[in-house]
């Protein structure tokens, strides 16, 4: 039995499950943006995976370095001798002794579940599973797999991805810094790390490839350094968003930014010694509102701009952003129910945006 299409009729998680149900044996190939992913089964069971992105070295070793199982004179060896012989990394692992067979057949199920959880994402792309079991390797090193709880944990990974990334702009959007010195931001040294990966040249879904931490770790570094205004969105950034895109991006930014200017009011604010006249909960709420305030603001400059995108020009009111569902009716406007200042300046192709 042999099957094959494009990605978009089935998704990813639906031919898996249908192999897995239906105790199929064979090799299934899916190829999305230059990756390519080859799963061999066996009865319904994961016995191998294969996961090739272009211009990479062998994608196993890599996540190996990067999850500090390996050194990196270790995995110099291991190419070379790749290199020299031919070999397959695994069985380099072995012969080396660098591990053995429990340890190795629990880190191929591991990485398993990663590349599972990777190309369940996939949204392009073509799929063809061959049912001739010739192909699958006999001489494996991993377990058979069922692939049920593997898809089971994919799948929430997936939901947990795509609840963080409601806070971010789209993954294709390049992002820069803001603030140019980050040796003097108080941040933890993994955040520095994802951090430095942001050049103004890397996509979102870039600095995910290249990050050395895991995809959900990333991601929940960066939304925290775009809700805070240490990143922003770069000037030559794709501009194919859609609306409902941008609409998404500029509400879950708003509400990170709620959340996070709390958080850091209470840090900060409450441990002041107040002023005569009021307390520490009534300069809570000033500084909170005019912090959301200064943020809705920021996020009203990034849905004019995706208006303008759009349209090719920029709104005559705040009023037609509503219109157009780039934002809600409350966020054009301040906490006492006023719409924030905004003007129109055709003349010189620009507009003012104010309290």
């Amino acid at each position: 039995m042999g099957m094959k299409g494009e990605l978009g009729t089935f998704n990813v998680a639906e031919i898996l499950q249908f192999i897995g149900s239906q105790e199929k044996s064979g090799v299934l190939r899916l190829s999305s943006k230059g990756r390519t992913a080859i799963l061999c089964f066996d009865g319904g069971k994961i016995v191998s995976v294969k996961d090739r992105r272009e211009g990479m070295r062998d994608p196993f070793v890599s996540y190996l370095l990067e999850n500090d199982i390996l050194t990196p004179q270790e995995v110099s060896k291991i190419l070379e001798l790749k290199e020299k012989d031919n070999r397959d990394p695994c069985e380099i692992l072995l012969s080396e002794r660098l591990m053995d067979e429990e340890r190795l057949a629990d880190l191929i199920e591991r990485y398993t579940q990663e590349v599972v959880a990777g190309i369940i994402k996939w949204e392009g792309g073509k799929y063809e599973f061959s049912g001739c079991t010739d192909e699958v390797p006999k001489d494996t090193m991993a377990r058979a797999m069922r692939l049920e709880p593997i898809l089971m944990e994919a799948v929430r990974r997936k939901d947990e991805v795509e609840e963080i990334s409601r806070f971010l702009p789209s993954f294709e959007t390049k992002l820069k810094i803001v603030e140019p010195d980050i040796s003097q931001l108080p941040l933890e040294e993994e955040e520095l790390a994802v951090l430095r990966l942001v050049d103004g040249k890397r996509s979102i879904e870039q600095t995910l490839e290249d990050s050395e931490r895991e995809e959900l770790e990333t991601l929940d570094v960066l939304e925290k350094l775009f809700a805070l205004g240490i990143v922003s969105i770069a000037e030559d950034s794709p501009a194919g968003r859609t609306e409902s895109a941008a609409l998404r991006s500029v509400k879950a930014v708003a509400m990170a930014v709620a959340v996070l200017a709390v958080a850091l009011a209470a840090r900060v604010l409450l441990l002041e010694p107040a002023s005569s006249g009021d307390t520490p909960y009534d300069r809570l709420d000033a500084a909170v509102s005019q912090f959301v305030e200064d943020r809705e603001i920021e996020n009203l400059h990034f849905a004019v701009e995706a208006y303008r995108l759009n349209y090719g020009v920029y709104p005559n009111h705040l009023d037609e952003l509503v219109i157009r569902a780039f934002v809600s009716d409350g966020m054009i406007r301040n906490r006492f129910g006023a719409v924030y200042t905004y003007k129109f300046l055709p003349a010189e192709g620009s507009y003012i945006l104010s309290r």
